[in-house]
Parts: structure tokens; C-alpha cells; sequence
């Protein structure tokens, strides 16, 4: 295999991101990440040893400068591929450095494909600028990238782009499960920042109780900080719940760290995401989760090898649907909590470590390489 010159840019998603570099990671390639300070802080956390292997190039915000440097670097090192991991600004920008770059292919990675593909036209010129940089950009990038198989069809299918679309996953797994969490007292797991559109917390605190009723010792952690007035009242509601067998657990720092996330979902026996059906925010076009956009519980459940517990009601693409388990209604959840031995627990652990182990950077980066990659 040629060695290639490769570029990833990303502000905002350093899981995705983290994926990626050990995707593209081969000892004839070389790799350098455009970010921001704080992402390169988390990203070289993560990378250990190997962060030293890469070129940084930082900035504290996407800019028109930003953007330059990429085309400067990706001019004088022949760059071969150029991943535009979360492009949520100046998509004008990135189009017209999609179309300069000649030589370069670049890769768009679209998380909500109704609101890329199919923007909400608001008469304002903000709104009428943005619109038309995702036009331009989509005109203009090389290939596609979604996070899921189903997006991916989605996409072809509504919007028929003649692109390719590369499927590349928003985590890969590279550890072992932890036998002793078997043995502990039932963990759960909410992941993600605490708001009104994503998940549904009346759901949880539903669950909270059926679980008090039927006295079984359980510890629900609502992993993410609070966003705006609602995420804060909902962490309060938290903080006021009495129960002598359920711990409801809150975090009321504006930031989780890294090393907390990963030890709570490492700790835990099941990651419990009450996802709604529809994300729906004002101003944007709806996006339906596993469909048209992914959760990034999904890919939490592949990085740890864990079971996660979804309504049925969420679609869920081939990849990952032997990690999950659909439930009805709330009752029926607890029922199945509450039914749960050492045994079945080792059952669901294992169920989840097999279909995690398809997600490993060797596995991921052969079928990247060798299909899409062209």
C-alpha cells in the first residue's frame, strides 16, 4: 500500500475524532489534526504514547484563517486525503477549499443528514449564508462518511447523492471487559450532556421508581453536564429524590473529564440511553436516531463493550443492534433489571464484547482501506 498524507479536521467531536486517527493509522502513513486546544488535550490524553506520531495544529475557534492553514499545509505536503470529521461552521469555507484542493480528496463526515442535505430555510441572512456553504460544500467534497450503515442508506436513498459514502464508526474497541462488574451492585449509565431534546428523563425517573418498589439496589448515573435551565432543573430534580435503594448520581461541574466518563461506563453494567425517536430543535430540520443521525451512546456501548438499553421504538442499523436490548415500556425494563442473575448478566456482557470485537482499529481500518478508500 502507497503511504499517504493525511489530514483530519474536527473542533468538537474527540471520540469520533480518537476513531478515526486509529482507523487511518499505518506505519506508511502520516497524519495531521487541525483542532482545537482543548480537543488536543483530550486527543493526546487518549493517544498516550502514540500522540507524538501526529502533526497538531490548534486553534481556539473555526475561522477563515483556520481554514488556510489547512489548504497551505494540505498544498505543500501533497496531502493525499483531507477528513472533514464535524463541520458545523463556515461550510462556504471548507466548499471552496474543497474545490481549490484539486489534487486532495476529501471526505465530509454528515452526523444529521436531514439538516446537511435538507437545511430548514429561515429568511435570514445568516441562515440563507449557511444554506448555501452546505450547497457549495456538498457540491464540492470528494466523498461522503456517515457514522452507521443506516445513515448511509438513508442517504442514498432520499437524497441520491452520486458521491460515495464511506462508513466510518464513531468509536472502535480496543479493551477487555471487566469481569468484576458482575458482581457489583447494578450499575446504569446515561450518557451524554443533560438536555430537553436528546433523551427523555421522565424515563428515568420513572425507572427510578418501579426499581425503589421492587427494592433492588441500583445505581443510575446521569453522565453529562446540564445544558441550559432545563438540563439544570432536571439535575436538581435529581439532587431532591429520596430513595433507600436507588442512587440517582448528578454531576454539577459544567464539564465531565475524560478519565471520569471513561471509569463510570467501564464500571457500569448497562448503558441506559431513553433516546426520544426524534431530535427535534427549534429552527432545524427533525433527525431521527440510527436513522438519519446516531447517538453517541451507540458508539460509548462499542468502545466498552457494553449491553445498552434502548426504547423499541429507536431503529437500529445492523452494526450495532446485537449490542442492544429494545424494551417496551418502563415496567417491562424493570422487570427485566430486576430478573437479571450473575449469569445473565455474563450472557449480555459477553453478547456485547462479540459484536464490539467487529469494531476493533484492525478490522475497521482492512475494510476502509481496502472498499472505500480509492
Amino acid at each position: 500500500m502507497l503511504p499517504m498524507n493525511i489530514v483530519i479536521y474536527d473542533t468538537e467531536h474527540f471520540e469520533t475524532t480518537y476513531a478515526l486517527i486509529r482507523i487511518l493509522d499505518r506505519p506508511q502513513n502520516t497524519i495531521a489534526i487541525f483542532t482545537t486546544q482543548k480537543m488536543e488535550r483530550v486527543l493526546k490524553e487518549m493517544l498516550a504514547d502514540k500522540a507524538d506520531m501526529y502533526s497538531w495544529f490548534t486553534s481556539t475557534k473555526s475561522s477563515l484563517r483556520f481554514v488556510f492553514r489547512i489548504y497551505n499545509y494540505c498544498k505543500r505536503n501533497n496531502v493525499s486525503y483531507l477528513f472533514l470529521n464535524t463541520v458545523s461552521y463556515h461550510h462556504i469555507y471548507f466548499g471552496i477549499l474543497c474545490f481549490i484542493l484539486k489534487k486532495t480528496k476529501s471526505i465530509l463526515t454528515v452526523h444529521n443528514a436531514n439538516n446537511f442535505f435538507n437545511p430548514k430555510l429561515k429568511f435570514r441572512l445568516r441562515s440563507l449564508i449557511q444554506l448555501l456553504g452546505k450547497k457549495v460544500l456538498a457540491r464540492t467534497v470528494s466523498n461522503f462518511a456517515t457514522l452507521l450503515n443506516s445513515t448511509k442508506q438513508y442517504i442514498d436513498q432520499t437524497f441520491q447523492t452520486k458521491k460515495r459514502i464511506l462508513v466510518l464508526p464513531g468509536a472502535i474497541y480496543e479493551g477487555h471487559i471487566d469481569e468484576n462488574v458482575l458482581d457489583s451492585v447494578l450499575s446504569l449509565v446515561v450518557c451524554g450532556s443533560i438536555d430537553q431534546y436528546r433523551r427523555d428523563y421522565d424515563q428515568v425517573f420513572e425507572l427510578a421508581h418501579e426499581l425503589e418498589k421492587k427494592q433492588l439496589t441500583t445505581q443510575i448515573i446521569l453522565l453529562g453536564s446540564a445544558i441550559g435551565e432545563v438540563g439544570k432543573k432536571i439535575i436538581s430534580k435529581c439532587l431532591a429524590a429520596k430513595f433507600q435503594f436507588v442512587n440517582l448520581t448528578t454531576y454539577t461541574s459544567d464539564f465531565v473529564t475524560t478519565a471520569e466518563y471513561q471509569s463510570k461506563i467501564a464500571q457500569c453494567n448497562f448503558i441506559f440511553q431513553p433516546l426520544k425517536k426524534v431530535l427535534q430543535k427549534p429552527d432545524e430540520q427533525p433527525e431521527e436516531y440510527g436513522l438519519t443521525c446516531c447517538s453517541g451512546a451507540f458508539f460509548d456501548a462499542v468502545r466498552f463493550a457494553k449491553p445498552l438499553l434502548l426504547p423499541d421504538n429507536i431503529q437500529l442499523s445492523a452494526e450495532v443492534a446485537n449490542q442492544c436490548i429494545p424494551y417496551h415500556s418502563i415496567s417491562e425494563l424493570a422487570e427485566f433489571l430486576n430478573g437479571l442473575t450473575v449469569t445473565k448478566k455474563n450472557t449480555w456482557l459477553h453478547q456485547a464484547e462479540i459484536n464490539s470485537l467487529n469494531f476493533t482499529p484492525h478490522l475497521v481500518g482492512q475494510q476502509v482501506f481496502r472498499i472505500d478508500i480509492k
